[in-house]
């Protein structure tokens, strides 16, 4: 750990935290048209993002890169690949599925994010959004991540 680095980023973000809590209404102002403008203007930059990070993955899958063995060509794995699973899953997906697999479509098919005409146009969109938001794209986004830790500790 870096401290300047650590102690630095902390006190901005605690300070930004404690800025918006107390502010909340003129952070609101600012952000709030800000996440608007880039929803509608760029929001098609963020799809074609999460594609490409998603068609990068499943190359690297199946690439000789795929085959790499974190920890040496020796390293025996603590777990089996059933146990990592069943770890990672209940760790990383449990409460998401378990709590937002249901309230996430609920609340976009009350509150359609795009206004549609009629309840079937809702409940579509609903399982749209969140089929982008816990389906392929979010594991793609969340390899691209474990990539990054995993070889940090080689």
């Amino acid at each position: 750990m870096h401290p300047v680095v650590f102690f630095t980023s902390a006190a901005l973000i605690i300070g930004f935290v404690i800025f918006s809590v107390f502010f909340n209404e003129m952070v609101g102002g600012i952000f709030n048209p800000l996440l608007n403008g880039i929803s509608t203007n760029a929001g098609w930059f963020f799809t074609l993002c999460v594609n490409v990070i998603l068609i990068f993955v499943v190359y690297i899958m199946f690439s000789r890169y795929g085959e790499i063995r974190l920890g040496g060509d020796d390293a025996e794995p603590d777990f089996t690949t059933k146990s990592w699973f069943a770890i990672l899953f209940s760790a990383g997906m449990g409460i998401g599925l378990l709590f937002y697999g249901v309230a996430e479509p609920m609340f976009h098919f009350t509150n359609p994010p795009i206004p549609v005409e009629n309840q079937t146009e809702a409940a579509h969109q609903a399982m749209a959004f969140t089929f982008m938001y816990w389906g392929p794209s979010f594991l793609g986004n969340l390899c691209t991540n474990c990539f990054g830790f995993s070889f940090s500790f080689l």
